[in-house]
C-alpha cells in the first residue's frame, strides 16, 4: 500500500475507490483494505480457467468439485458490493452534501474508466473486434461508444466493451439509491428514510438479484455502535466466507442484466440458497469489518494491502492484459506444449503484467488524475444537523 496521504482515507468502496474526505489514520480499517486485493485476485483466477485454454474439469467427484470451487471465485464480485455497501453509507454521511458525494463518485471512477474505455473502442475499432460494429455503421459504433462510457448497458441492451463493466453500472445504481435514502431522510425523517430505503432495496434486487450483497455491507456500517455486542458470535469468518461462496453458487446467479427477478426464485431451491448465502455472507462481512477474527489477520499483510490499493486497476485493467497475453501465448507456444502448460504461463504472464498495469493506470489515473481534477473542481459542502449524521453512522435503520 502506497503511503500517500490518499491511503489514509477511509473507507474504500467496492471498486477501490477511497471517500473524498481524510480521516483519522486511526480509522482506517486494513483489513477491508486488504480485501479488495483478496477479491480482485479471486475473479482474476477465475478468468484464468474461464479463458479456454483447457477445458473446465468434469467426469469425477474430484473433478466435479474442482470446477464448481474455482466457478465459484465469480462471485468475488458480489464480495466488492458488501463492501461498497459498507463504505457508502459513510461516504455520504461524511460528504453531508449529495452533490458533493456524486462529484467525488464520478472523479474516482471515471478518472480510471473513460481513458480506458477510448483506448478499447479506438483498439477495438482498428482491429475489429466483435463487439465492435463496422466503422462504416457510425450510428451503431456511437451507440456502443456512449452506453459503455455511461455504464448503462446492463439496461439498455448494447454490448459491453468491457466484460467487468456491468458491476461498475451496478455501483451507480446502489449510489443512486443510497443518495435517494439519505435525501428522503433528510428532508422528511427516519420514517420517510425507512420507505424509501424498503422501497429501492425492493425494487433493486428484484430486478438484478445480485445487488442483494449490498445489504450486509450497509447493517455492519449501520450497526458499528452496537458491534461489540455481537462480537462475540463473529467467529470462524473462513467457514462462512465458504459456505457463502458455495450457496451463492448453488442459485446460479450470472446475469447482470435486469429481468432475471428475484421472486421466480421463490419456487425453487434457489430462494434456501439465497438465504444461506446471505446470512453467511453477513456474518462473514461483519467478522471483516469488525476485525473479530485472527483468520483474517493475512488481508492486513504488506502484499494485500498493496493488492487493496490498486484493486480496483487490477479488476478493470486484467481482463484486457489476459486478452493480449492469451494471443501471444497461442502464437508463440500452441501445439509445441501441452494445454495446462500453456495455461500455466497464461496465468503467470497475466498476472505480472496485470500487477505492472495496474499499478501504472492507478498512479496516473487514479492517484494522479482524480487529484488533479478533486483540485480544479471543488463542491461546496452543506452542513447538515449533526443528529443527523449520527443516525446514518449508529442508527439501526435508515
Amino acid at each position: 500500500m502506497s503511503h500517500s496521504e490518499s491511503d489514509h482515507e477511509w473507507p474504500l468502496d467496492a471498486a477501490g475507490i477511497p471517500a473524498q474526505m481524510s480521516v483519522k489514520k486511526s480509522e482506517f480499517n486494513p483489513a477491508v483494505n486488504g480485501f479488495r486485493g483478496f477479491c480482485a485476485l479471486m475473479v482474476f483466477v477465475f478468468h484464468v480457467f474461464n479463458a479456454g485454454i483447457v477445458p473446465w474439469p468434469n467426469g469425477s467427484p474430484l473433478a466435479d468439485v474442482f470446477t464448481y470451487v474455482v466457478g465459484s471465485l465469480r462471485y468475488g464480485v458480489e464480495l466488492f458490493f458488501m463492501i461498497s455497501g459498507y463504505v457508502i453509507v459513510g461516504s455520504l454521511t461524511r460528504h453531508a452534501n449529495i452533490a458533493a458525494f456524486f462529484r467525488d463518485r464520478a472523479t474516482r471512477i471515471f478518472s480510471l474508466w473513460v481513458p480506458l474505455h477510448i483506448g478499447i473502442c479506438a483498439a477495438g475499432t482498428l482491429w475489429g473486434w466483435k463487439v465492435f460494429p463496422y466503422v462504416a455503421d457510425a450510428q451503431a459504433w456511437w451507440q456502443v461508444f456512449v452506453a459503455n462510457l455511461l455504464l448503462i448497458t446492463p439496461f439498455v441492451n448494447v454490448a459491453t466493451t468491457h466484460p467487468a463493466s456491468w458491476s461498475l453500472s451496478y455501483e451507480w445504481l446502489f449510489y443512486f439509491s443510497a443518495a435517494m435514502t439519505y435525501f428522503a431522510y433528510l428532508k422528511g425523517g427516519r420514517w420517510w428514510g425507512l420507505v424509501t430505503a424498503i422501497v429501492t432495496i425492493a425494487v433493486y434486487v428484484e430486478c438484478m438479484p445480485r445487488a442483494l450483497f449490498f445489504l450486509p455491507g450497509v447493517l455492519a456500517f449501520l450497526a458499528q455502535k452496537e458491534h461489540l455486542s455481537v462480537k462475540k458470535y463473529l467467529t470462524s469468518p473462513a467457514l462462512s466466507f465458504l459456505i457463502f461462496l458455495l450457496a451463492w453458487s448453488a442459485t446460479g446467479a450470472d446475469a447482470a442484466d435486469p429481468g432475471h427477478y428475484f421472486s421466480q426464485w421463490f419456487g425453487d431451491h434457489r430462494i434456501i440458497m439465497a438465504t444461506v448465502a446471505f446470512v453467511a455472507g453477513l456474518h462473514f462481512f461483519w467478522s471483516l469489518a469488525y476485525r473479530s477474527s485472527r483468520q483474517l489477520k493475512f488481508l492486513e499483510t504488506r502484499f494485500f494491502e498493496v493488492m487493496g490499493s490498486i484493486s480496483f486497476s487490477f479488476y478493470l485493467v486484467s481482463p484486457i492484459v489476459m486478452f493480449g497475453v492469451k494471443k501471444i501465448v497461442y502464437a508463440k507456444m500452441a501445439g509445441e506444449f501441452d494445454d495446462w502448460v500453456l495455461l500455466v504461463c497464461f496465468a503467470g504472464l497475466s498476472l505480472i503484467f496485470s500487477l505492472a498495469a495496474s499499478y501504472a493506470t492507478w498512479a496516473v489515473f487514479e492517484n494522479g488524475l482524480a487529484k488533479y481534477l478533486k483540485r480544479t473542481s471543488k463542491v461546496r459542502k452543506k452542513s447538515v444537523p449533526s443528529s443527523k449524521i449520527e443516525f446514518c453512522k449508529h442508527g439501526s435503520g435508515l
